[in-house]
């Protein structure tokens, strides 16, 4: 009697413990997903600067950047809205080509984000082509919203334009 009785206990047990495991993983594979779905904000943030750089939309490409976006050059906010007006002004044409985008999770909603960029300005008028290669690693942070911006740049440098 104490042996079925042990059994019973023992498939009661298993029983739990399987049901846990499952809900464990019910856990984790959202948990997965929902990085999937922060590494698509991610990738969306480099589409939409992208854009709003090749369309010259100053206020477009800032508001992709974190009010308290820091660059290890030293560069502030206002010398990179300084640097994107002069940019804009000068060149009729910009091209703006991300290659090599590779993103690691460094943290609950935190990216650490490396890529080649090439920036190709034209003025026509002037007759003046101007490139620049760089690369770039940079801090993205995803809010609770999903919204990604970049919070920090900490390699690459900014395409001045003399």
């Amino acid at each position: 009697d104490s042996l079925l009785t042990q059994a019973k206990d023992i498939v009661s047990s298993v029983g739990n413990a399987s049901s846990s495991l499952a809900q464990a993983e019910s856990r984790l594979r959202a948990k997965l997903a929902d990085t999937g779905s922060d590494g698509e904000a991610v990738k969306k943030l480099y589409d939409d600067f992208k854009s709003a750089y090749e369309s010259k939309n100053e206020s477009r490409v800032m508001s992709l950047i974190g009010d308290n976006w820091s660059a290890n050059d030293g560069t502030s906010l206002a010398d990179l809205q300084s640097h994107l007006r002069n940019s804009f002004t000068v060149f009729d044409e910009i091209r703006y080509s991300i290659t090599g985008l590779k993103m690691e999770q460094a943290g609950e909603g935190k990216f650490k984000v490396s890529y080649d960029v090439k920036i190709t300005g034209r003025n026509f008028s002037a007759d003046i082509k101007h490139e620049e290669k760089s690369s770039v690693t940079e801090e993205v942070t995803v809010n609770n919203a999903g919204k990604a911006k970049i919070t920090r740049t900490l390699e690459g440098r900014f395409w001045y334009v003399e």
